[in-house]
């Protein structure tokens, strides 16, 4: 059932995190193969029992992936687990800022992307 404390777009938002989180670990250059396996268990146990949606858009500053075999398991720390059912709760300062950087830069490429790909359709 869904989390109205997570939502489609929180849950979104933290996806791509995760692919993010993968690339920069360098782990897509590390398996050999079109399509990787990543085990969400962790992430999908935690999502059904956030219930602050502040604690679930820092999860992924909070998680770790490790490869076992060919696949990857993305790892919530445990003590952020236990962060889950509360509702009052703040992220430390610096990792609260870096979050907000990492998507920052994120939506800052994106509309840089938006304004190449229109300069180019309008021959600019």
């Amino acid at each position: 059932s869904a989390n109205e404390n997570v939502g489609l777009n929180r849950a979104l938002i933290v996806l791509i995190d995760i692919l993010e989180m993968i690339d920069s670990d360098g782990f897509a250059g590390k398996i050999s193969r079109p399509a990787i396996n990543v085990n969400l268990k962790d992430l999908a146990e935690f999502t059904a029992a956030v219930v602050n949606p502040a604690v679930f858009m820092a999860v992924v500053a909070h998680s770790s992936i490790v490869q076992r075999g060919s696949d990857l398991v993305f790892v919530i720390s445990t003590k952020h687990k236990q962060c889950a059912g509360q509702s009052l709760w703040t992220d430390e300062p610096y990792q609260e800022m870096k979050t907000i950087l990492k998507r920052m830069n994120r939506r800052v490429g994106s509309v840089g992307a938006s304004i190449e790909h229109l300069s180019e359709a309008h021959g600019c």
